[in-house]
């Protein structure tokens, strides 16, 4: 593969990782990274052993280039494979972007999506949680619930309580969400919007989205790692 097609595709695949070479390795501020946008790779040289790294500011009229120098690679006999420029800039490539993730604690992959509840055990979440708060407003409905109706209704039926339940609820689902998923939204580099579908699932069923979002992720981060490990 040449070196156009080799920009191709770590822009393609492997953008979301560029913020974190260029603070590892470019010495490049938090506080600019945090402004930059449009980070893509324009320049791959493997025989000079650089990579370029361009990326845009608001208070830039023109895009800045960042060169970075690529890691040293391993002799012939330990690291195998080809010997080509194009081959050697993708094996440093590849370990600069493993050690980059690995300084910032976070995921080599970024999950742009939200998972929805899908299955019985979700969905019968999805239909218990709304019930004390129904029951508030159509009190009838507390006494066709199985179980419920014949045995916990009569300390059930009080506005308070239900509304004490719906509340509990609630809080206790934002703790879920701001103790388990909010970590794991961070290190599978969950963009801002995408954030904002994850949290209002975990605050209507709990930590049930943060088990979704490991089952999603964790085989394609299995995946990248061995990609990038070859």
């Amino acid at each position: 593969m040449d070196e156009s097609l080799l920009i191709t595709h770590y822009n393609k695949d492997y953008s979301h990782l560029l913020a974190d070479v260029l603070r590892f390795y470019g010495s490049v501020a938090p506080a600019t990274l945090q402004r930059a946008s449009q980070l893509r790779i324009t320049s791959l040289d493997g025989t000079e052993g650089t990579v370029v790294v361009t990326f845009n500011v608001p208070e830039m009229p023109l895009p800045i280039d960042k060169v970075i120098l690529l890691p040293k690679e391993e002799t012939k006999s330990s690291s195998g494979g080809s010997s080509t420029p194009a081959a050697s800039a993708a094996r440093r490539l590849d370990a600069m972007l493993l050690s980059a993730a690995a300084q910032s604690g976070r995921s080599v992959i970024q999950v742009s999506t939200c998972l929805a509840p899908s299955t019985i055990a979700d969905l019968l979440v999805l239909l218990a949680v709304p019930l004390p708060l129904l029951c508030y407003f159509y009190r009838p409905l507390l006494y066709y619930l199985p179980l419920v109706g014949s045995i916990l209704a009569p300390y059930l039926d009080n506005d308070k309580v239900l509304l004490l339940i719906t509340a509990a609820e609630l809080l206790c689902h934002a703790t879920e969400a701001a103790v388990f998923l909010c970590p794991v939204l961070w290190h599978y580099r969950v963009p801002a919007d995408m954030q904002v579908e994850w949290y209002f699932w975990s605050l209507l069923e709990g930590y049930s989205p943060v088990r979704r979002m490991h089952a999603y992720a964790q085989p394609r981060e299995a995946r990248a790692l061995a990609n990038l490990r070859h």
